[in-house]
């Protein structure tokens, strides 16, 4: 769905970084990081907090963040 869609639009350069967050990516994060290359971090409920921290190791700047989904 949404992400399979926001991949597609960083391997067009149109998105620096793409942040997959939830318990999808806390339970199967070996396994998605196999299937999505694109995606840079994978985040589980508990590592929400940790996003500031994570977009900054991406050097990525605020004002170039698009778009949060929870």
């Amino acid at each position: 769905g949404e992400t399979l869609k926001l991949a597609e639009l960083k391997n067009a350069g149109k998105l620096k970084a793409l942040i997959m967050t939830g318990c999808l990516p806390q339970r199967y994060a070996d396994e998605l990081a196999k299937e999505m290359p694109e995606v840079d971090a994978f985040l589980g409920p508990d590592q929400i907090p940790a996003i500031v921290h994570v977009i900054g190791e991406l050097h990525v700047f605020a004002k170039e963040v698009i778009s949060v989904v929870i």
